[in-house]
């Protein structure tokens, strides 16, 4: 898992990009949701799905990112504060030992 140089447009995310769960959830426009701390996230699917979130176990608070794309069992996924404050994409297998499951 690597994290690649932040997305062009950088210009138009918000400044919240220091908080990854908080940055997820305005790209989604699901701002008025509340779930908390990733790590303490229940009710989690276990089935990816695109224009998701996928929660893992990454960080002391966990960590989370939007599914943008998936190709057989790679998640491509963009994302805030996995490079502190700044947007960037990577991707990973679902098979992976970092998921704990999907929001």
């Amino acid at each position: 898992m690597v994290a690649l140089n932040s997305p062009p447009e950088r210009s138009k995310w918000p400044k919240i990009v220091c908080n990854c769960v908080a940055w997820s959830k305005w790209y989604l426009g699901r701002e008025n949701e509340t779930c908390g701390y990733p790590k303490d996230m229940t009710g989690l699917n276990q089935e990816p799905l695109i224009g998701g979130i996928v929660v893992t176990n990454e960080g002391e608070l966990g960590h989370d990112a939007v599914i943008y794309n998936q190709t057989g069992s790679i998640l491509f996924l963009i994302e805030a504060n996995f490079i502190p404050c700044e947007v960037s994409t990577r991707s990973f297998d679902i098979d992976s030992n970092v998921i704990l499951g999907y929001y």
